[in-house]
């Protein structure tokens, strides 16, 4: 039988005992919420890189390797509205692997560490049989008031995202054709860069409610917000955000446009859920910030009130309309490291 990861992960949260008084959010966000103090709280989250499964040694530099393994974990931090503090890094290095390749991938680790701010507290190392293994735990922080879970949409809210979406799947896509030149969807895909900024920015606002990063593809991450929260949601896909020639890379890829946005993984945009008076009083930061884009693309339901179509597919709790309103049908899932 095919084994789901999400189901996995609710699987294994039954099993485990997770009850402890400073362990204020535990399995099933983006990042595990602790209290610190009276007023803030530490986040964690760990995650995991493995070759030929998260990336391919033919398309990344080591340079490129530690850039990346550190900005997608801080792009969890950034999804709970927190800044970041400490890393731990765990490496499985295979025979292959040379001395001079870890130091460079401790030197992209350390390039975007120091930008945002982040210590490199410890880890370990062990030697592993075939593939290199990059296993990392980030630690963050945020005031108590600004944590921002899955599970805080709201009925009515508006559906935002940040920058682009689709762009990353592209460039993996480009990639793997070994269609090599630089381009704005390679970029994507090898340098993403975690929205801390950003999310600091949001996490003031207590209009801004649920939140998670889009990683996994923009209708699965949704889905997980609506699960949690117990709503359905209404996309329109036509307001999504894209490249200015994301059809036409799509073609010359003879990728799916809609499937690519819908579905394609690794942008590491924001996705949050907010009460559309709020754009009002964001509008000073937008004014200050020119790279803060965020646009809106679709409204929270109640799930006991928006009777949403009864098709079988991976997303039940979401309906895509196009420009004219009719609702589109989609059958792809997004990413599950068990799938197929």
């Amino acid at each position: 039988m095919k084994i789901s990861e999400f189901d996995l992960i609710q699987s294994i949260k039954g099993q485990l005992a997770t009850a402890h008084p400073a362990l204020l959010q535990g399995i099933g966000d983006d990042c595990a919420v602790v209290k610190k103090d009276s007023k803030n709280v530490f986040l964690i989250s760990t995650d995991c890189l493995i070759e030929n499964v998260h990336f391919d040694l033919k398309h990344f530099s080591f340079i490129d390797l530690g850039k990346k393994a550190i900005a997608v974990n801080l792009s969890d931090i950034a999804a709970m509205g927190g800044k970041p503090l400490y890393a731990f890094i765990c490496l499985g290095i295979p025979p292959k692997i040379n001395q001079t390749a870890i130091s460079d991938f401790y030197a992209g680790v350390d390039h975007v560490s120091a930008e945002f701010g982040l210590s490199i507290a410890g880890g370990d190392m062990s030697r592993s049989p075939n593939y290199l293994f990059i296993g990392i735990t980030v630690v963050g922080e945020t005031p108590r008031a600004n944590v921002k879970l899955r599970s805080a949409a709201k009925d009515g809210d508006g559906i935002y995202v940040t920058g682009t979406i689709g762009t990353a799947a592209v460039g993996l896509n480009y990639l793997k054709r070994k269609r090599p030149a630089e381009n704005q969807y390679i970029k994507a895909i090898k340098n993403p860069r975690p929205r801390i900024a950003v999310a600091s920015a949001l996490a003031g606002f207590a209009g801004v409610h649920a939140m998670i990063d889009v990683s996994d593809g923009l209708l699965q991450d949704l889905h997980h917000v609506m699960k949690a929260s117990n709503t359905q949601a209404l996309v329109e896909v036509d307001k999504i955000p894209r490249e200015s020639d994301f059809e036409t890379a799509c073609k010359t890829l003879r990728l799916d446009p809609l499937e690519t946005l819908l579905t394609g993984g690794e942008d590491y945009q924001l996705l949050f859920t907010m009460d559309d008076k709020t754009m009002d009083a964001l509008s000073d930061v937008l004014k200050l910030n020119r790279g803060f884009k965020i646009t809106r693309i679709g409204e929270v339901r109640e799930a006991a009130k928006q009777q949403l179509s009864l098709k079988l597919d991976p997303y039940p709790l979401i309906r895509v309309n196009d420009a004219t309103g009719r609702e589109i049908f989609v059958k792809k899932g997004g990413y599950d490291h068990f799938g197929t």
